[in-house]
């Protein structure tokens, strides 16, 4: 992965936020284990700058998966690796 792609933490953010974003993700899973989530959009809100700005201060992102039956899921962004196969940037 040295010479992977590299994307800034702070776009994958913006761009997960986007009304209508569609992406993917891979992440570790608190036990240290390897996960990965396809068709990611992020759940809908009434007052979405606020319930953003509280999501990311939690350090959690709410998201569901397109074509599933709508359950809302949470991922740390800190355990976030790579956003449509880029490798994430936590440092940038």
């Amino acid at each position: 992965m040295k010479n992977a792609v590299k994307i800034p933490l702070s776009r994958v953010l913006a761009e997960v936020c986007s009304p209508g974003s569609v992406f993917d993700l891979a992440y570790r899973k608190t036990d240290g284990t390897y996960g990965e989530k396809k068709g990611c959009l992020s759940t809908p809100s009434k007052s979405s700058l606020t319930d953003r700005r509280k999501l990311n201060r939690s350090g959690l992102l709410q998201l569901t998966q397109k074509g599933f039956s709508g359950i809302p899921f949470n991922l740390y962004i800190d355990l976030l690796i790579s956003f449509n196969g880029q490798v994430i940037d936590h440092e940038a």
